[in-house]
């Protein structure tokens, strides 16, 4: 995100809480060494869904000065990780203007992605909203806007959200059949 966004965020008096991304690499840097020290908070969870364990730690980190000085009222570095059962591990990285706990930062850092989860992945992996041709003016606005209300009357129907939009991406014939 470029810094005349994150001031324009400041200058409207909100806050934000920013993943760090690897076109970042000075300030990326900058979370790897303050991360390898001792966190400020810690806030650990686990959860267990549909046979599968989940944990996730966010780590809470004073920005380093440096760091401060290039972004706009920069305080906080975060450390979010994340594995399962399985052998995998996550990690990813934040910035943030607030101070707090690690259990706040890590409550709306999943709030987050449970709204991800219940719209945009819909959209992008059965809807296949990422491989839309349309790119210009209001094209892929218009059509993004199409494929939420689609799911919104799908979710309201009696019908099974997620197998009917696989049986019409499928076969886009039927559809029609279902709306009757």
């Amino acid at each position: 995100m470029p810094k005349k966004t994150l001031q324009s965020i400041i200058d409207r008096k909100c806050h934000y809480v920013i993943k760090v991304k690897a076109n970042q690499r000075r300030l990326l840097e900058q979370l790897h060494l303050t991360c390898a020290c001792p966190a400020e908070d810690v806030s650990q969870s686990s959860k267990r869904h549909k046979g599968r364990s989940k944990h996730r730690q966010v780590e809470v980190y004073k920005a380093l000065e440096e760091a401060a000085a290039n972004w706009p009222a920069l305080n906080t570095f975060l450390k979010v990780g994340s594995r399962g059962k399985v052998a995998y591990r996550k990690v990813s990285y934040y910035i943030s203007d607030l101070q707090g706990q690690a259990s706040g930062f890590a409550a709306g850092i999943q709030g987050h992605w449970a709204i991800e989860n219940k719209l945009h992945w819909v959209k992008d992996a059965l809807l296949a909203e990422d491989k839309n041709k349309a790119k210009k003016g209001n094209g892929p606005a218009v059509l993004s806007l199409i494929r939420g209300f689609a799911i919104r009357a799908l979710a309201k129907s009696t019908l099974p959200v997620l197998q009917t939009i696989r049986m019409v991406t499928n076969k886009p014939s039927k559809i029609l059949e279902l709306l009757e």
